[in-house]
């Protein structure tokens, strides 16, 4: 109560200051660059929504418009610009498309076209003026050099092509890794194909399948690019029940006992499969984990 009438009481006294103030036309009323009309806080209303305009704008804009809006701060006067040009046609649906055309060259420019570049595989077949023409030209319905099946058509068994020849290569390349790493000295094989090399021996206990368990680990690619690592989302380890991991996982953490520290390289069978995962694992991929198993919790205590 005592901080409602306070907060009432501050309310009122910045109303007063500012009627105040107002009655100076000299230190409130100016022009602003572009736009030909003096802002007065005359009332109540006024100074509200003054403030919560700057409030608003406090609250982060800055790093919205770097961030998330992708532009250089060194240009925020021209940012300005264009705000102060589009912030009162709203409504205006000329206006609207014309923006929103913007909007369409970024995303092309900065995920359409790079995505294009990926699936080809090859900078050196891809030109980016003729990209352009060819997605304006169903746009603006122009007579095409080629119709939208036949050029859907033409892309699609182009990239298919490029993209089954690349996983057939990744395929009988992880295949050879696996079958020259498991003839190295302190490689075992189990039966399912997961081979492992034991870094350090634990004591006690190994884990079972529907234990709980706190792990660190390093999970790689055999080119050696790091996919994954427990460190990014703690440092003290994980935890993850065993039941719930990929097969290479479940089967390597009941080899190992508390403390125990092992590397698994994990066929893709036991692993993403022949599709991989669509965020960073290719298809077919071997992947190689190191992982130390910092605790057991046991499902049921009296086992």
């Amino acid at each position: 109560m005592f901080l409602n009438m306070r907060r009432i009481l501050l309310i009122l006294l910045i109303f007063t200051s500012v009627l105040c103030i107002a009655d100076n036309k000299d230190s409130l009323d100016y022009e602003t660059d572009s736009i030909e009309t003096k802002i007065i806080l005359a009332d109540f209303t006024d100074s509200l929504s003054y403030a919560a305009g700057r409030a608003n704008a406090a609250n982060g804009i800055v790093d919205y418009i770097k961030f998330q809006l992708d532009v250089d701060i060194s240009y925020l006067e021209d940012f300005i610009r264009g705000f102060k040009e589009a912030i009162n046609r709203v409504g205006d649906k000329k206006e609207e498309a014309y923006i929103a055309g913007h909007r369409m060259a970024h995303v092309v420019n900065e995920q359409m076209i790079p995505n294009v570049e990926m699936e080809l595989n090859d900078t050196d077949i891809f030109n980016r003026r003729l990209f352009i023409e060819g997605f304006l030209s169903h746009l603006e319905h122009k007579d095409s050099l080629l119709n939208d099946s036949t050029a859907e058509l033409f892309y699609e068994t182009y990239v298919n092509g490029i993209q089954n020849t690349r996983v057939e290569k990744t395929r009988k390349t992880e295949e050879l890794f696996l079958k020259e790493n498991a003839e190295k000295k302190g490689i075992k094989v189990t039966s399912s194909g997961l081979q492992y090399r034991v870094i350090k021996k634990g004591k006690g206990d190994k884990a079972k399948a529907n234990d709980k368990v706190t792990v660190k680990y390093v999970g790689r690619t055999i080119d050696g690019k790091v996919f994954d690592d427990s460190d990014r989302y703690s440092p003290e380890g994980i935890e993850v029940n065993i039941d719930q991991t990929i097969k290479g996982w479940s089967e390597g953490l009941q080899l190992m006992n508390k403390g125990a520290i092992y590397e698994l390289y994990i066929p893709y069978n036991l692993a993403y499969g022949e599709s991989g995962d669509v965020n960073n694992i290719p298809p077919y991929a071997t992947l190689i984990y190191e992982i130390e198993l910092l605790e057991i919790e046991r499902e049921n205590a009296d086992e």
